[in-house]
This record gives structure tokens, sequence and C-alpha cells, in this order.
């Protein structure tokens, strides 16, 4: 199950623009990202509780933590929620877009460490970050 929920967040990383946002525009451009799903998500969460978790994503990078170590880290909080397979899939995706979209406004000079990202070789994902999408 942790891998399936670290491939959903990786996925939620490929969505990632290559133009830098600003913060102020995180919840706006966010929001436009999100699924119907993942827009019902981030109503129950709340966009105070979003920040928060791209701003963790920001300090953990700071403090010279991977972005791999930081998406297990999410993944197994996220685990221990007790959702099921399905919403867990969801919330993951949802948080990998928080996250991404958090970098790219609240710590643009980390966007080069989501090149990093090693999703499961299970997951069908690519073994590397495209990173053309940072281009």
């Amino acid at each position: 199950m942790l891998k399936k929920t670290i491939a959903a967040i990786f996925t939620g990383f490929l969505v990632l623009t290559s133009t830098p946002a600003r913060a102020d525009q995180f919840s706006d451009l966010l929001q436009t990202a999100l699924t119907p799903d993942e827009a019902a998500i981030h109503k129950t969460r709340g966009t105070a509780k979003a920040q928060q978790l791209a701003q963790q994503a920001c300090k953990s990078l700071d403090a010279g933590k991977s972005i791999n170590d930081f998406a297990v880290e999410i993944s197994q909080s996220l685990i221990q929620e007790g959702l099921s397979q399905e919403q867990l899939q969801n919330v993951a995706q949802y948080s990998g877009k928080v996250i991404a979209f958090g970098i790219a406004a609240y710590c643009p000079q980390h966007l080069s460490k989501l090149e990093e990202l090693q999703p499961p070789s299970a997951s069908g994902l690519p073994n590397a970050f495209p990173s053309n999408l940072l281009k």
C-alpha cells in the first residue's frame, strides 16, 4: 500500500508547470489543477492545511531532507489516517499536487530537487522525473 501511495504522490508532482508560481498565487494555481475528486478533498481539508503541507515541504528541503524521504514521510502519515485504498490514492494524488505547487510557489530554489524523484517501478511511471517539465 505504501508503494501505491508514494506512486500517487509522484504522479501529483508531474503536474508542475515550467514557470515558478508566486506564493500569493499558490491557492489559485492549485485549485485550477485539481480534479473534481481532489477539489472535494481540498474543500474538506482546507486551504490553510494545504499551505501548511506546502510550507512543510519547503522547510524539509531547506533542512537538507531529500524529496523522496519527504514523500515517504507524507505517505506514512496518510496511511495512518485509516482511509480506504481509493481514498488513500486520491488524497495522495492531491497531496502530491499540493507539494509540487508549494515548492513552485514558496521555495522555487528547490524545483530541481523534484528531478530526484524515483517512483516505484511497479507503478508504471517513469524511473526519473521528466526534466523537460522543469525547463
